[in-house]
């Protein structure tokens, strides 16, 4: 289903039941899984909006090209909304400029984003290696694939591996978001604005894949549907490991070992 105003244009194909991919029309991108759904598919042109009903999910699409994913009990999944930072405050910055003081401009836009709602009990599981705790929401990471010797501790915002894939569930349902974007990607999962998870990128297509599920394992199992799955390793690849980081000489190892 192609969806478009007069500044933009999404396509949104349902891969599986639990596999929606939404992205935009522009270059040559090709996604060559092919989709096995064979449920209900219903779309309802309304004047400001337009609703397609699927077998387990309602998606909305807004005249802005926001778009909404509802389950069957009418609980909205996830819900883009206009970034925060972005939304202007006309009184406040009138009293600002009012007491004399000077109003900075916020950052420039990046030419890929989106913002979605957070629920005030959503946990995030997110973006592979990282140097934090398990749930990330209230933090901010990069995925730029970086080997800096400083201390990893959990403000760090980039590692060695770069994976755009979150999860944010609750104790009513989950879901999984893939960004499949190439790009310096930035996530901001509510640090800067506890309701609403951020991406940004530096370029490439708007890329995403909304991926349900009654369980944790049942989106992860649909995410690596998309990516691949690797193979097991050989039992022998599992031993000991020793790194060669901060050792200062051969006796040092050799003690330690």
């Amino acid at each position: 289903i192609e969806v478009s105003n007069e500044s933009k244009s999404y396509n949104i194909d349902v891969i599986t039941e639990d596999i929606i991919h939404i992205f935009d029309n522009i270059g040559q991108y090709e996604f060559k899984k092919e989709s096995t759904y064979k449920g209900k598919v219903e779309v309802d042109q309304k004047e400001d909006e337009i609703v397609i009903k699927l077998d387990k999910y309602v998606i909305e699409v807004k005249s802005n090209l926001f778009i909404n994913i509802l389950n069957l009990k009418v609980e909205e999944l996830f819900s883009m909304v206009t970034p925060s930072d972005k939304v202007v405050n006309k009184v406040n910055l009138e009293l600002l400029e009012a007491e004399g003081h000077k109003a900075e401009k916020s950052a420039e836009s990046k030419p890929i984003s989106f913002a979605h709602k957070l629920n005030e009990d959503d946990k995030i599981y997110a973006l592979g290696e990282r140097a934090s705790f398990l749930d990330r929401r209230y933090y901010a990471y990069e995925n730029w694939n970086t080997d800096d010797p400083s201390a990893h501790n959990e403000q760090y915002r980039a590692l060695y591996k770069s994976v755009p894939f979150y999860i944010v569930f609750n104790s009513r349902f989950q879901y999984g978001i893939f960004f499949d974007n190439h790009f310096h990607t930035y996530f901001d999962l509510g640090k800067s604005y506890k309701d609403e998870l951020k991406v940004e990128a530096d370029g490439g297509n708007f890329n995403l894949f909304f991926i349900g599920g009654d369980t944790l394992k049942d989106i992860v199992t649909s995410y690596t549907s998309i990516t691949g799955r690797t193979h097991l390793p050989q039992l022998f690849t599992l031993g000991h490991q020793q790194s060669r980081w901060s050792y200062m000489n051969e006796k040092e190892v050799l003690e330690l070992a």
